[in-house]
This record gives C-alpha cells, sequence and structure tokens, in this order.
C-alpha cells in the first residue's frame, strides 16, 4: 500500500468523526509530494496518517503560531473554522512546509500509542465478565498500554445511553472521570461496584508518562481535535493517574509478558488485554502472541480480552471485542462479546451468555 493509498483509508475512518482529518487526510492523497515525504519518515510499523496529524497537532497544542490553528476546537475552541466551507489543506501544507525538522523528527521518534479512555465503556463490562467467570478478583495486565488510563477503568464512572433515551450507570458516582457511551444493544453487566483489581500492569514499547508534560502532551496531540469531550475526558483521567500512576513496563511483549505474569500473585487469575494493538503486528507476531497466551496459561487461570478486529455494524465500522478462556493445550479461541466504535462512543453486547 503506497503512502497515498494509506491517507485515503485513513480519510474512510474519519468520515462522521472527523471532519478536518477527513478533509486533510483526503487532500494529503492527492496533493504534492512535499507532506507524503514528511510522513515518510514515520517507522514503517506505525501508521503514517496518525503520526503526522498528531505531530501537527503536538505543535499546535504547545502554542505554535500559524493560520492552521483556526481549524482545531482543541486549540482554539468552538470558534474552529469548518473544514467542510473553507478547505485547510493549503494551510496544513505550509504548516508542514515550515515546521518540517521538528515534525520529522517527532513522526521518527512519537508512536501513535493514543490512550482511548472511553475504550472502558467496553472494556469495564468485558472485565466484570472475566471476574464473574473467575468467581473473585483478577490481575489486568495491558498490552500496548500507553500510559495506563485504561488500566484504572475501576475508579471512573459509566453512564450509558440507552435505545429508548433512558439511561444506564455504573462505577463511582463520585469519581472526577465520566466515560459516557451510547449502548445499541445488548444488556451487559454493568454492576453499581466495578470487579475487584488484584494488581494491573501494563507492557508497552515506549511508555507514556502522565507525570511528564510533553508526554501528556503527545497524548493531546493523539485525540482528534474536534473530540473535545475525549480531550476533557483524557485530562481528568490524566489527573487521577497522576495522583498514583499505574506501572508499566517498557519492552516487546512478546519478550517481557512472561516474566510479568510471573511476578503476580500465584493464586489470582490473569486477564491480558490489548485494544487496536495487534493490527501493528505482523501475522508471524500475532501467531506467536497466541502461542505465548497458551503457554502461559499452562501454570495460570488465564483469560484473554482483544479489540483489534475490525467490523462493520449498522453504526458505521467498529471495532469486534473477543474474550477467550485460554486453554494451556495450545488452544486459544475467542469469542466475540461486543462490538464498539473504536472511541468507545457506542457498544453493542452480544456475548451468548
Amino acid at each position: 500500500m503506497t503512502l497515498r493509498d494509506e491517507f485515503t483509508d485513513f480519510a474512510g475512518w474519519c468520515d462522521g468523526t472527523s471532519p478536518l482529518y477527513a478533509q486533510l487526510a483526503r487532500g494529503i492523497a492527492t496533493a504534492d509530494d512535499d507532506v507524503l515525504a514528511v510522513a515518510g519518515a514515520v517507522p514503517g510499523d506505525q501508521p503514517a496518517p496518525n503520526n503526522l496529524f498528531a505531530a501537527v497537532h503536538a505543535l499546535l497544542l504547545d502554542g505554535a503560531a500559524h493560520g492552521l490553528r483556526e481549524w482545531y476546537p482543541s486549540v482554539v475552541g468552538h470558534d474552529a473554522r469548518d473544514p467542510t466551507e473553507a478547505d485547510p489543506v493549503p494551510a496544513f501544507v505550509d504548516f508542514v512546509r515550515a515546521h518540517e525538522t521538528r515534525i520529522r523528527e517527532l513522526v521518527a521518534t512519537r508512536r501513535t500509542q493514543t490512550n482511548a479512555v472511553g475504550r472502558t465503556s467496553v472494556l469495564a463490562p468485558a472485565f466484570t465478565r472475566v471476574a464473574e467467570r473467575v468467581d473473585g478478583p483478577v490481575a489486568l495486565v495491558e498490552v500496548g498500554a500507553s500510559a495506563g488510563l485504561n488500566l484504572l477503568f475501576d475508579r471512573y464512572r459509566y453512564q450509558y445511553g440507552l435505545p429508548d433515551g433512558g439511561t444506564r450507570t455504573a462505577g463511582d458516582d463520585g469519581a472526577s472521570v465520566t466515560v459516557s457511551a451510547d449502548l445499541r444493544a445488548g444488556d451487559p453487566p454493568l454492576p453499581a461496584d466495578p470487579p475487584a483489581v488484584a494488581a494491573r500492569v501494563g507492557i508497552d514499547l515506549n511508555p507514556l508518562d502522565v507525570t511528564d508534560d510533553d508526554d501528556l502532551n503527545w497524548l493531546r496531540a493523539l485525540v482528534w481535535p474536534e473530540h473535545v469531550d475525549r480531550h476533557e475526558q483524557l485530562a481528568a483521567a490524566a489527573t487521577v493517574a497522576r495522583a498514583d500512576p499505574p506501572e508499566i513496563v517498557t519492552g516487546d511483549a512478546l519478550d517481557v509478558l512472561p516474566a510479568v505474569v510471573d511476578e503476580l500473585p500465584a493464586d489470582v487469575p490473569v486477564c491480558i488485554y490489548d485494544t487496536q494493538v495487534r493490527y501493528q503486528l505482523t501475522e508471524a507476531q500475532r501467531e506467536r502472541y497466541r502461542a505465548l497466551l497458551a503457554d502461559l496459561a499452562v501454570d495460570r487461570d488465564l483469560h484473554w480480552v482483544s479489540g483489534s478486529h475490525a467490523v462493520e455494524s449498522a453504526d458505521g465500522p467498529g471495532i469486534a471485542l473477543r474474550h477467550a478462556d485460554v486453554s494451556g493445550d495450545g488452544v486459544v479461541e475467542p469469542t466475540t462479546v461486543a462490538r464498539y466504535e473504536s472511541h468507545g462512543r457506542w457498544v453493542e453486547w452480544v456475548a451468548p451468555d
């Protein structure tokens, strides 16, 4: 796939949720080669559109002066220009040319590690399902944890809009973070009290530190500009995490996962989970991951929750969340328990039980 194709495909993901990025992605796909050359500095294992847009966004959030700012609600608020009425592509191209050196540095050294707190809208009932099956506390291990904000799911409040106009709530009523989502179908387990977490640890190739201002700015930059609610949610979750940061282990999960699991309490079931991580792995790496899970299950009660498989839904493109009670005989057979919008804005609960 060429870089132009990548930007064209990315525009499809942005339709209906980020008019600015949809417009920019299509413009870049047909523009001259200057911007594509900068995007080419993104490492081959990273999605070029995500990294390029995040690098530009990071500079704007950090105060870079340029007319491009006018199109970014995350920067100028509700007075941002409408990208469907005024073309932002020329300003974007000019900005990239003006800041090429810094943008190249960012895209070459930073990774796409969005910490979409909204995904806990589907993770929370999935973790509850695991806890119900083991009838007790679980130890959580997140593969591709970024800053680990989703590891703190039990410190958030949840509010689900129902098809009939009603609402369901779960979690801590006094929480400073509220995760909202539309529950489009099904009856997910949403107890008033979240499942008990015996331990929590994340793994990431390049963890982000929520106590570091530059890392936090990169996290902000990965959130799409129009998603003002997600920016507010991220800021609130970062405040929670800064007070008690989760443990994040640096390394390739395929290498360090056994040691991480070995450090967890021996008598506690383990839930290893990932969201939108496996698409960055090769087929060989995905197979190695599954084999590693089976190996770990020989000596542990192990569960796997994964949200990486794209699906089509009546409400647009989504992600399938799968859960497997991992067997130690080499069998990893996940069951789809939910479908969700990639940032957790809607959930369809389809678990067979």
